[in-house]
């Protein structure tokens, strides 16, 4: 897949928002979308990266619900997603568990789940994962979702650094392929998400 790009660049306010919501719709998956940013823009990047999709999120302050409705739209295979902030703040709300993440932390959100999340004006990364490939590296995928990955310290640090590092039109020049890569991301995923244990003396 080369990469795929789309903005609001023509727009800004009410109809860029409009037009954000219809490409998310159609290019990531149903979500219900609010802001009260009067000059609202977006930009979509997209690529694959092996089994996994990659998307570079730049928007306005906005405010995303996945409802029950939304997932029961959804026709294709259950996914999570890793999303990596580059910029901003994301108020993240899933399973009970509620957290902010900052610029250099990661969340795993769950799609087959309903979540909410606010988010300022920001740029992220996200890489979509099968629930059924991600199992190849842990049991129980769903229990690493909805917990905030510190990206300042241990294997929190490894996973922010090659995600803030990626970008979407470089995927077809990397010296490995996307596949290999891909499941480097998904080990250090599940490594950052594991308990650590203070080193024996």
């Amino acid at each position: 897949m080369r990469p795929i790009i789309w903005s609001t660049a023509d727009a800004c306010g009410a109809p860029a928002l409009q037009s954000w919501r219809e490409t998310v719709d159609q290019s990531l998956y149903a979500l219900a979308i609010e802001s009260t940013d009067e000059r609202f823009q977006a930009r979509l990047e997209q690529a694959s990266l092996g089994p996994a999709r990659l998307s570079k999120l730049v928007a306005g302050a906005q405010s995303v619900r996945r409802t029950p409705r939304d997932i029961a739209r959804t026709r294709d295979r259950p996914k999570l997603d890793i999303i990596a902030v580059r910029e901003g703040t994301f108020h993240y709300r899933q399973y009970g568990r509620e957290d902010v993440i900052k610029a250099g932390d990661c969340l795993l959100i769950d799609r087959s789940a309903p979540y909410w999340f606010e988010a300022s004006a920001s740029c992220s990364m996200t890489l979509a994962l099968e629930h059924d490939w991600l199992a190849r590296w842990t049991p129980d995928p769903r229990g690493l979702a909805a917990r905030r990955i510190d990206g300042r310290q241990g294997w929190g640090h490894a996973l922010s650094t090659i995600l803030g590092t990626l970008e979407v039109d470089l995927v077809e020049r990397l010296a490995v392929p996307g596949a290999a890569l891909a499941e480097q991301i998904a080990s250090l995923l599940v490594l950052a998400c594991a308990p650590q244990h203070a080193p024996l003396h």
